[in-house]
């Protein structure tokens, strides 16, 4: 029944990306998505595939340096390709979890479940602050009307957390006792470890998110790189502001890879400053051709893993 129920919630999760994108297509009109993506200046398509290829390193270094603060020395270019692999998956597989496929593969590498997941776990957690910090600049910018509503939800937020670190015992407790239930022994030393890279390793914590940082610059170049290979100037400082909102939105459940819900909340975004509907979806349609052909190439060059995860997987 959990299967029927997961297969009719993919295929809602589908369905609406394609819904989204056609009515899209049709209220901009077909031709002229079509006309400005023959306006596409080919001269641009190596750069913004190397940029583009920049995130991959950047995420792979801070997965490095997050795994030798827990004293797990696992050499650097194996876990790019093993990072390479798992989110080139991670594009192809409904939800994020796909990203996570690196755990089978660090435990090859002698890095417990546990550990290697909550390491990613902080890794996540660290881009997705550097993205909400960000992001709420930029809707303050774009909609300074909402200055209040935003604050008291970025406070409310925060309270949150704080919360969560005055009670990180009570929490810990209730995760072995009543999340990880059964799991408790392939977890083991989840909890720790966080808790480690918290009160431990606050020096490697702070670098990552001044790499996440980093890697927001070299994502949101990609996407000004292609508004500019299309003949449209726009404020760097724009693009930047606006592009951590769609890799945030794409971790709602609500469609496949956040696919149709990324796009019509940039175009409305860029609405306000001006910028063509046509314009922005060519973007944003360009960048994620772009990211699949990568995700692709990933799994064709390390189809080996792959077919090593799934063997640890259904062990």
């Amino acid at each position: 029944m959990k299967k029927i129920n997961k297969i009719i919630f993919n295929f809602l999760k589908i369905s609406i990306s394609v819904l989204i994108i056609s009515l899209l297509i049709y209220k901009i009109g077909f031709n002229t998505i079509v006309n400005t993506f023959k306006s596409y200046n080919l001269l641009y398509l190596i750069p913004i595939f190397l940029i583009h290829s920049m995130v991959i390193v950047v995420e792979s270094i801070n997965i490095y340096l997050l795994l030798r603060s827990q004293k797990n020395y696992v050499g650097y270019f194996k876990l790019l390709k093993f990072h390479f692999l798992s989110w080139s998956l991670g594009f192809f597989l409904l939800g994020k979890i796909g990203q996570f496929s690196i755990v089978p593969l660090l435990e090859k590498e002698n890095v417990v479940i546990g550990k290697s997941s909550a390491i990613i776990l902080v890794d996540k957690v660290s881009t997705l602050f550097v993205y909400s910090v960000f992001g709420y600049f930029g809707l303050l910018i774009i909609f300074p009307e909402l200055f209040i509503q935003l604050t008291a939800m970025s406070i409310a937020i925060l309270f949150a957390f704080l919360v969560f670190v005055f009670l990180h015992k009570k929490i810990s407790y209730m995760i072995r006792s009543y999340i990880l239930k059964k799991y408790h022994q392939i977890f083991k030393g989840f909890i720790a470890t966080i808790k480690n890279i918290i009160t431990k390793a606050q020096l490697t914590l702070l670098f990552n998110i001044f790499l996440t940082v980093v890697n927001l610059m070299i994502l949101s170049s990609v996407f000004y790189l292609i508004f500019i290979s299309l003949g449209y100037n726009i404020n760097p400082l724009y693009v930047f502001l606006i592009t951590p909102i769609g890799p945030i939105i794409s971790y709602l459940p609500i469609s496949f890879g956040g696919i149709g819900v990324r796009e019509i909340s940039v175009i409305l975004l860029y609405s306000q400053l001006g910028v063509p509907a046509s314009i922005v979806f060519t973007t944003y349609l360009i960048s994620t051709i772009m990211v699949y052909v990568i995700a692709s190439l990933g799994i064709f060059l390390f189809f080996d893993e792959f077919k090593d995860m799934k063997k640890i997987i259904c062990r």
